[in-house]
């Protein structure tokens, strides 16, 4: 081979190694063509008079790898472990509890009648006036001023008292009350002239029918006893209440009482 066509080969060998600058550092590439001619720093060049050209493709591997395949979309009516259908919105409703019911009023008046048997004495009617006082749910303090008629006029029992209640309902609309009372009276015979001091004491049971929260009706029944001491003008007098020291008695009161 001649010097030119040498020449034309090496030229050519480093033409190849210019445009392939990545495959030489990547690895190896070796253009043999004869001679004693080489270029170092991982590519050799030899020029002689046999040649042989062996060309370096680097190789490139492209691949994606899934652990599993993708799963399907998922509509409506399914759950899988890698979708999981969301719960549809409910909507919500708070309800409050409700109040409790207004207590009864705290003050109220009213009106009764009835009739009171006394031990050894007549039957008698009476009508009073009385009036409620709220002290807590459940207990109620009652006054009255009470008079009662015996033997068609011949006596008048007059008395004022007070009594403390329970009531085990107070926001029925019937509720049940037990009570005690005590209270002071005064019995005077013929007109007035002749009269006697009492005291006295009671228990008893009742009901009150509430028709509205400020309207009620009411009924009780009460046994009580009463010391009578009459008036020193008295003593020769010789009706019921100046015969005994002591007497019984029991009453019923029907009422209607309004609160404010």
């Amino acid at each position: 081979m001649t010097s030119f066509r040498r020449s034309l080969f090496a030229l050519t060998a480093l033409a190849v190694m210019a445009a392939l600058p990545m495959a030489a550092e990547a690895g190896r590439v070796r253009v043999r063509v004869g001679g004693s001619i080489e270029v170092h720093g991982g590519a050799h060049v030899h020029i002689g008079r046999r040649h042989y050209v062996r060309p370096y493709y680097p190789r490139y591997y492209v691949g994606v790898r899934y652990a599993s395949p993708p799963p399907p979309r998922c509509y409506e009516g399914c759950a899988t472990a890698y979708y999981v259908e969301p719960a549809p919105e409910q909507e919500v409703t708070y309800v409050a509890p409700e109040p409790p019911p207004p207590p009864v009023p705290t003050f109220g008046i009213g009106v009764f009648g009835g009739g009171v048997d006394v031990e050894h004495g007549e039957h008698g009617e009476e009508l009073g006036l009385f009036a409620r006082l709220r002290l807590s749910h459940h207990l109620r303090l009652e006054g009255e001023l009470a008079k009662t008629e015996h033997d068609d006029g011949m006596r008048i029992d007059r008395r004022m008292g007070l009594a403390l209640l329970y009531d085990f309902a107070p926001y029925s609309r019937l509720s049940p009350y037990i009570l005690g009372g005590l209270g002071y009276g005064r019995a005077e015979m013929d007109e007035g002239r002749y009269g006697a001091k009492q005291g006295y004491g009671e228990l008893g049971i009742g009901l009150e029918w509430r028709l509205t929260r400020h309207f009620s009706l009411l009924g009780d029944l009460r046994a009580g006893a009463r010391e009578t001491r009459p008036d020193a003008d008295a003593v020769m007098l010789q009706t019921a209440p100046t015969r005994e020291d002591e007497e019984n008695y029991t009453r019923g009161r029907i009422g209607a009482l309004l609160y404010f």
